[in-house]
């Protein structure tokens, strides 16, 4: 039902777009280094549009609050991660992470 981008957009304007300010008081108080909340907004809405089948969202609020929650999840678990390049010799790798463990708390 929903094969092209026209339509995608519409089901998204219908059923989640009415929903923004929810989901943006939802995560309101989410304050995250370099993580931008219009960021999370525009990806949650990519992910949504990207999904196989928008038949299978039962609850597209629901859906769209998760999404957005999962996406901040990601960021803090990719932020976590150091390269090995970034950290230089091996010897300082253990202080690198030391410093994001700290950071991050």
């Amino acid at each position: 039902m929903f094969d092209d981008l026209s339509d995608r957009s519409r089901w998204l304007a219908i059923n989640v777009l009415p929903h923004e300010a929810l989901i943006r008081s939802k995560l309101r108080g989410v304050r995250v280094y370099n993580l931008d909340i219009e960021d999370v907004i525009q990806e949650t809405y990519t992910r949504m549009l990207s999904v196989a089948s928008l038949e299978s969202i039962r609850h597209p609020r629901q859906y769209a609050i998760r999404t957005a929650k999962t996406i901040i999840i990601d960021h803090l678990r990719h932020s976590r991660v150091v390269s090995i390049a970034s950290a230089g010799r091996s010897e300082n790798l253990s202080a690198s992470l030391k410093t994001r463990l700290v950071e991050s708390r």
